[in-house]
């Protein structure tokens, strides 16, 4: 599992964040089992902001076990559930720093894929349709690599199943954004740069609708250039394609069920 370390950098966004609470008020002085069972109490009355200055306090007096390792995982959850999605990845990120080891490493990456799914919509693809292809692919580029991770590492999780089905549908939603990306590039005869497009369509996104669909551009974009080789090619494989029917695609609705995983065992130490 050391190599999930490195996959702490698949959670973040291109923002640059602090991991702690914006609340000012002081939390008690509390032993870490009195501080922890508040937090949980919160967090099952679904107060997260409350939740997460005590969650806070466990993880910053109480750095070391199985508390710091609850009390992180608490958080993570906590912040995704109070929309402070930037928080949310900013722990999950730490958390694959210092338990890279844990057995609940499937939690933290469904979660980040769920979080990054967030930050890429936008209020006018909720409210109005708006496509979420037209928009910029980053967040969503990100959700599909927690997804997909999930899925290769941890293919017995309760959360695999889902994750699958999202990561399609964001393979898909991706395609379609390099395929309009491309229709930009060869309107305006940036053929290189439709070639490029397409080509990259094709290496990360082959078996999509949208690739199918960019083929066509490919080649005009060849012949435009003189390159007849390679187009006879693409004619040849766009030919091979006549008639193929790609699934429709839903967006994926929900999730399933959320319960931070308890880590913790009698006579857990501090």
């Amino acid at each position: 599992m050391n190599k999930l370390k490195s996959l702490a950098l698949l959670l973040l966004t291109a923002f640059t964040v602090t991991a702690c609470s914006s609340d000012s008020k002081e939390v008690d002085n509390l032993p870490v089992e009195a501080l922890y069972s508040r937090a949980n109490t919160y967090l099952l009355d679904e107060n997260y902001s409350e939740a997460i200055r005590y969650l806070d306090a466990v993880d910053s007096r109480y750095p070391f076990g199985a508390y710091a390792e609850q009390a992180q995982l608490g958080l993570i959850y906590a912040n995704y559930k109070d929309a402070e999605y930037t928080l949310a990845l900013a722990n999950a990120e730490r958390f694959l720093r210092l338990h890279s080891d844990s057995q609940h490493l499937d939690f933290v990456l469904y979660l980040a894929g769920l979080i990054n799914t967030e930050l890429g919509d936008h209020f006018l693809q909720k409210t109005f349709g708006t496509d979420r292809a037209l928009r910029d692919p980053l967040t969503l580029t990100n959700a599909l690599h927690n997804f997909e991770t999930l899925q290769q590492h941890f293919p017995n999780s309760q959360y695999a199943a889902d994750a699958a089905v999202r990561a399609n549908y964001l393979r898909n939603a991706l395609a379609r954004h390099e395929q309009r990306v491309a229709e930009f590039y060869f309107k305006r005869n940036a053929y290189v740069a439709t070639v490029n497009r397409v080509l990259g369509l094709l290496d990360n996104y082959p078996d999509t609708e949208a690739t199918h669909q960019a083929l066509p551009l490919l080649e005009q974009s060849y012949r435009a250039m003189n390159l007849t080789e390679p187009a006879d090619k693409i004619a040849d494989l766009i030919k091979q394609g006549e008639g193929k029917t790609f699934p429709q695609i839903p967006v994926p609705e929900g999730d399933v069920e959320l319960v931070v995983p308890n880590v913790l065992a009698p006579g857990a130490s501090q």
